[in-house]
């Protein structure tokens, strides 16, 4: 095809259509709003129609399970078009049968690719194949139980005594003390591992750094015209080298013990997955064996790519240093890299566009911004320019109509001298200066102000038209988020917190959590201080100043105990808590402290009792991993914390309510909105490093330096020259994140900030570097009131509701189950497992290997002759489909080619199948005019209460004005044969649960009512109208969910019952 013909076909623009030349390896950069995705899903489909390529052929990685579902079902819906448009019968076929294969896609995160990887060939590593995947915050509460068994080793080994001497002269007596230095060993590890280091590899790095360093810097310095060397104390910078080599051996040493923990747990974390590929790839026979099976490869987000995964890519795809044609296809945006924190490395995306145009590949670009209104186009371009180093504008598209806006406020703040608190541990305190301790929130009223201002802002322009829905606040972090929050809750502006932003700061949940810091850990005095001024034992501040008083007097918070009985009460919940699990434990102080009942007599009582609920899922998830003791749900919480807003607020709004979204700014990533507010743009962006030591991750041309200690003998400074690096990396990241943010907005963009002109923040850098705002406002200044003129005719939007439904969800789900599942499930738990569990393939078993009497009884034409019931009903479906859109079909040929010889008995039940269609379809009538009709429905909706994703396919979706209402009929056919009254009672009992989830899927999608819902009987001609009740529907989607929430924790074969009905089960002689 030529650039003309591929527009054409697939709907592309000129610099679209040249990245789908499927021969060529191409790096693709994609500017903000440009269409890349059009352009995965497109290339995807071309290899598979014209490239030869199968289904299972070609793997494409996203960065997210979110992004990966996306593209799948984009992927998905755009060969259900292909199916619309393409008239040949042949191809409509050909497209089907793609179709059909497509849920099974190799379309996911690099992890989950990499887990493939590993599961098949574990043998080769020596690990065993049941293992289980560990997150984040998995992983940092390990770390903390194997670093302190590490230091209590080390402290205990009488050989250390000298060089713990030397640590403590140079570092002081509290680092050792207070396990400052174990924190800081933790600390690099991860440093380490998340830049994708082997400890090997940053031994290397760090062995006499110091002395490498120094003879560097002196020779540069002896190669300057005047200059003098300087003389370092040498004994210091020994005894400073020994320290840091000390650290390095600390850090060694808690990688193998924390190795040994998963080991003796099962369990492998993500950096294990990739370093587990890369040591399988390096077989060369499995290598090749994976080569052959996947042939081309499409990466997403490759800006947000770490160096182990470019490896495991050049493994997968190289031949002698060259990337062989056609092989791989990149997309990427260096501007969009804000994953820093995560190992990645945009410079990857730079080396990966080298080889490829080595590789006789292209580098192209995708420069015009769709998304974005044309002015808000020329202010980015205009902002960034000087902004981001290299900066490639990009190119109006004229495709937003209307007017834009932009508007800020920027409020001045007074500098505060901070109070020391180190004070209040010397003296008795005044309530005032205790209060300063205890509450940590944000008092400046510039805050308040600000975020009055913003949602003042927001009324103004939901009165110009703009919907709620249509706009969102995007925060960098978790700061002031309650400020915004009591600012739109004072003005009854519908709001919905996503991506758990502002869960944790909440103060019911601070209460929560200074609680289980109390219960389990020992001699926590400011815990214990804050679950005293809960609600849930409620003494006063002046009751709580008394306390406080008194355990500094005597030391320890135990001589607190008998101050009164609800402080003795919680002293005794103390001591009970070993005896249970956390959520147990947790249920027995709601029990005990009334919690809920507390919640619920407050204002907000139902959205604070269901943060609490939330609370008593995080326990219970906590508890069921099964390899922790109760004491480290302390550490478990306080990790989730750190690791990036994990856990959602429990909200009472939908996601797809008219309510102005609340989010973090790496949550916003690949959504766009008609408004976008950035508020709280004054924070830090050169943020000081306060420990000891600091790993260096960032190459130059004087190499890396491995760990550095902070210390000022180091002669030229080496921590400074290091540090200097980490700051230049995330300053630059901190404005790719603010290009993120500012580019989500269709029309309209408000920034606003609390600046302090002596800090290094985000708002001051943008002054520092010459943005004009005042300009930017000036260009949009004919912003009317007329941004969406509402349409008045009442129509159904079909777009509109699948957009809402289908590709917004607003919450990363930890599994997708279709109802399909559920069904196999209940009909035989056993079955299910070895299907999806197991993932054993029912036709590779050869059953009739075990019914050899029966088959050579069997007449062996027929056999050959014969098609097994699915393809029937799948062929059948396709005829139907056709059918119900008036198109002429020619049964007869379309059986002749599609399957080939078929016994007439079979040819006659296809005919007669597609005549009792007819039949039925003249036999029902609705009261009402159809105004729509969708063929195979695609739907994915969120279960209630449940992170799962419930999916599935209607046959057929009608929507009818019934009066001045629309309603839905759902039509499902069914080619099962059927014998009699007893046989249509069966199908139809059977099919109910398919039926429950459709219409709850309807109701949710569309909020319209059900008018009616049909079992098309195909072979007898006749139907079943099928009911349900509303309180039926929700009683079985809380069986759906229960069993969807089993499904996705459980992997052991002995928890999957067996049923009764095994005569015609593929898998009974496995199972037996």
């Amino acid at each position: 095809m030529n650039i003309e013909e591929i527009k054409n076909v697939y709907g592309v623009n000129d610099e679209q259509a040249r990245a789908l030349e499927i021969g060529k390896n191409i790096a693709l950069h994609a500017g903000a709003g440009s269409g890349k995705t059009r352009v995965l899903t497109r290339r995807f489909l071309r290899l598979l129609l014209e490239g030869g390529a199968d289904v299972d052929d070609i793997v494409a990685i996203t960065f997210t399970k979110k992004a990966a579902l996306e593209m799948k079902e984009r992927v998905i819906d755009l060969v259900n078009k292909f199916i619309e448009q393409e008239k040949d019968s042949k191809k409509r076929e050909d497209l089907r049968r793609i179709k059909e294969k497509l849920p099974l896609a190799n379309i996911s995160t690099f992890h989950s690719f990499c887990d493939t990887i590993v599961k098949e060939n574990y043998y080769i590593i020596g690990i065993e194949p049941m293992y289980q995947i560990i997150e984040e915050v998995d992983t940092l509460t390990l770390l903390n139980r194997v670093s302190d068994s590490v230091f209590d080793e080390f402290i205990s080994y009488t050989d250390n005594t000298e060089k713990l001497e030397i640590l403590s002269e140079v570092l002081g007596i509290d680092y050792l003390s207070r396990k400052k230095i174990i924190e800081d060993v933790k600390y690099l590890y991860q440093e380490i591992k998340t830049k994708g280091d082997s400890i090997e590899k940053a031994k290397k790095f760090t062995m006499d750094n110091i002395k490498r360093f120094n003879e560097l810097s002196t020779k540069e310095e002896e190669n300057k015209k005047g200059s003098k060397s300087k003389k370092a104390d040498v004994e210091d910078l020994e005894k400073l080298q020994a320290i840091i080599h000390l650290v390095m051996d600390l850090v060694e040493a808690v990688d193998r013990k924390y190795q040994e923990e998963k080991t003796n747990l099962g369990v492998l974390d993500f950096n294990d997955l990739e370093k587990y590929t890369l040591e399988i790839l390096e077989n060369e026979e499995i290598r090749n064996r994976i080569k052959e099976r996947y042939k081309y490869y499409l990466v997403d987000e490759f800006q947000d790519t770490n160096d182990v995964q470019l490896k495991i890519l050049n493994y997968l795809t190289g031949e002698e240093s060259k990337i062989k044609e056609g092989k791989l296809f990149v997309v990427g945006d260096i501007k969009q890299s804000i994953y820093l924190f995560r190992g990645a490395n945009y410079k990857v995306f730079e080396d990966v566009t080298d080889k490829i145009k080595d590789s006789k590949g292209e580098k192209l670009n995708l420069s015009t911004n769709y998304r974005s209104h044309d002015k808000i186009v020329g202010i980015i371009n205009d902002m960034f320019k000087d902004l981001i180093e290299g900066y490639e504008p990009s190119n109006e598209s004229k495709g937003v109509e209307g007017e834009a806006g932009f508007d800020f406020c920027i409020l001045e703040a007074e500098e505060r001298d901070k109070f020391d608190t180190r004070q209040l541990k010397e003296r008795k305190v005044e309530l005032e200066e205790l209060k300063v301790l205890l509450e940590k929130e944000d008092k400046d009223e510039k805050r308040r102000i600000e975020a009055e201002y913003v949602a003042d802002k927001i009324l103004e322009l939901n009165e110009k038209g703009i919907e709620y829905k249509d706009i969102a606040i995007l925060f960098r972090g978790r700061s002031s988020v309650l400020e915004f929050e009591n600012s739109l809750k004072k003005r009854q502006v519908p709001y919905t917190i996503l991506g758990g932003i502002g869960y944790f700061e909440r103060q019911e949940i601070r209460d929560l959590i200074n609680i289980v810091r109390f219960i389990y850990r020992y001699e926590d005095k400011l815990s214990f201080l804050g679950a005293l001024r809960s609600p849930f034992v409620g003494l006063s501040d002046n009751e709580v100043l008394d306390v406080f008083n008194i355990i500094n007097e005597n030391k320890y918070i135990t001589s607190a105990k008998d101050y009164n009985d609800k402080v003795k009460k919680l002293f005794e919940l103390k001591e009970e808590a070993p005896l249970y699990s956390v959520s147990n434990f947790l249920n027995k102080l709601d029990k005990e402290l009334k919690i809920k009942e507390i919640f619920l007599l407050q204002e907000d009582g139902v959205q604070k009792y269901r943060n609490f609920e939330k609370f008593l899922e995080i326990a219970e998830e906590f508890d069921s991993k099964g390899i922790y003791s109760s004491i480290e749900f302390a550490d478990y919480l306080e990790n989730l914390i750190e690791i990036s807003n994990k856990e959602s607020q429990a909200f009472l709004d939908t996601e797809n309510s008219n309510a102005v979204k609340i989010m973090t700014i790496h949550a916003s990533k690949g959504l766009e909105f008609e408004v976008v507010f950035i508020p709280s743009l004054d924070y830090e962006i050169e943020k000081i490093n306060k420990k000891k030591f600091v790993y260096d991750k960032f190459a130059d041309e004087k190499g890396k330096y491995g760990i550095v200690i902070n210390h000022h003998a180091i002669k030229d400074d080496l921590y400074k020259y290091v540090d200097a690096k980490r700051k230049e990396e995330e300053k630059k990241e901190e404005i790719r994140v603010f290009y993120v943010a500012v580019t989500r907005a269709v029309r309209y963009i408000s920034l606003s900030a609390v600046r302090k002109k002596s800090e290094k923040t985000l708002i001051n850098h943008l002054f520092d570097r010459g943005v004009d705002l005042e300009k930017y406002v000036a260009e949009v200044s004919s912003f009317n009131d007329n941004i969406n003129e509402k349409d008045e005719e009442d129509r159904f939007d079909m777009d509109r509701a699948l957009e809402n439904i289908n590709l917004k969800i607003d919450y990363i789900p930890k599994s997708i189950f279709s109802i399909s599942r559920y069904m196999l499930y209940k009909d035989c738990p056993r079955k299910y497992f070895f299907r999806y569990v197991a993932k054993i393939d029912e036709g590779l078993l050869d059953v009739d290997l075990f019914n050899k009497e029966e088959k050579e009884e069997q007449n062996e034409a027929e056999i050959v002759k014969s098609i097994n019931a699915a393809a029937l009903g799948s062929f059948v479906h396709s005829l139907i489909e056709d059918v119900s859109k008036g198109y002429e079909v020619d049964i007869e040929d379309r059986i002749n080619r599609e399957l080939y010889e078929i016994s007439n008995e079979q040819k006659e039940k296809i005919k007669s199948m597609v005549q009792n269609f007819e039949k039925i379809e003249k036999d029902i009538k609705i009261n009402g005019e159809k105004i729509l009709s969708c063929k195979e429905f695609n739907f994915r909706v969120p279960l209630p209460n449940a992170d799962i994703i419930l999916m599935g396919i209607i046959d057929r979706l009608d929507i009818y004005q019934v009066g001045d209402a629309k309603k839905a009929v759902v039509i499902d056919y069914k080619t099962n044969k059927v014998n009699g009254e007893g046989d249509k009672g069966r199908i139809k009992n059977h099919y109910l649960p398919q039926f429950t989830a459709y219409s709850f899927a309807v109701k949710k999608m569309f909020n319209i009512d059900i008018e009616k819902m049909y079992l098309y009987l195909l072979d007898i001609g006749e139907y079943i109208e099928i009911n349900l009740k509303d309180e039926d529907i929700e009683k079985d989607i809380e069986d759906i969910v229960k069993v969807f929430n089993f499904m996705e924790s459980n992997t052991d074969y002995d928890k999957f019952d067996r049923c009764e009905n095994c005569y015609s089960c593929n898998y009974k002689f496995v199972c037996e």
